[in-house]
């Protein structure tokens, strides 16, 4: 009887150096993460996040000259260098042709913001003659838009992966 009463005295000694430790970890764990955010380790990876922001579109179709005005609602200011609309699926039609168009525009390059941070209240807009990359117009001259079928998104890529701002999936 005496042989059982000890092993039990052996088993709850054991309890307190394990709480002890568990505690001692998380301790050394959130004084490392502190630690690491104080002397900047992680500042790169804060100022490269994408931002928080509210958008809104108004779409303006059926005379065969669509167009989608995209604003910055409210949130964070947008750094355009890092910011794209994704386009897919505008149809233009020139000359009897009609062709699809699915391309990225960077609101920085494509577009003519007076800063470089889309700030709230700001619109960005695509139409016919949106400049696309800096060579040729969405629709050639005289086209006609169709964005019916379309789907626009702002995306965040600052070199490190990219992230979904807003989707707009058509009207």
């Amino acid at each position: 009887m005496m042989g059982l009463h000890a092993r039990q005295h052996e088993d709850r000694a054991l309890t307190p150096v394990v709480g002890i430790l568990l505690l001692l970890a998380i301790t050394v764990l959130l004084g490392a993460t502190t630690a690491s955010f104080m002397i900047g380790l992680g500042a790169d990876r804060v100022e490269n996040g994408a931002p928080t922001a509210k958008f809104s579109v108004e779409y303006h179709g059926g005379s065969g000259n669509d167009s989608v005005t995209l604003k910055h609602e409210s949130g964070q200011n947008v750094v355009t260098e890092h910011a794209y609309l994704d386009v897919t699926n505008a149809k233009c039609r020139a000359g009897g042709t009609t062709y699809t168009q699915t391309e990225r525009l960077n609101l920085d390059a494509d577009f003519d913001l007076p800063t470089s941070e889309m700030k709230a209240g700001m619109t960005v807009q695509i139409r016919p003659d949106t400049d696309f990359d800096g060579t040729a117009e969405l629709c050639a001259s005289g086209g006609t838009l169709d964005l019916s079928d379309s789907s626009v998104d702002i995306v965040w890529d600052a070199g490190s992966g990219s992230r979904f701002l807003y989707r707009w999936g058509g009207p």
